[in-house]
């Protein structure tokens, strides 16, 4: 007898996709792509802080998380 898996299934509320634009003169340097990384992993990293603190103060929002493409 096979056993069935079950996975959990997952709503997307919102969306939401971040360009960075910037000179295409600055597309080749590596120092600009580095603060551009730099500036989205701070942005990943705040917004996961921030749905944390807001869960304490809303227990609703505790079952979300982030994901990140």
């Amino acid at each position: 007898m096979k056993q069935k898996r079950t996975t959990k299934q997952f709503l997307t509320f919102n969306s939401l996709h971040i360009e960075v634009l910037g000179p295409r003169l600055l597309s080749k340097s590596r120092a600009a792509n580095g603060c551009v990384t730099d500036f989205l992993r701070t942005v990943e990293h705040d917004t996961r802080h921030l749905l944390r603190e807001c869960a304490k103060i809303s227990p609703e929002l505790k079952g979300f998380h982030l994901r990140f493409h």
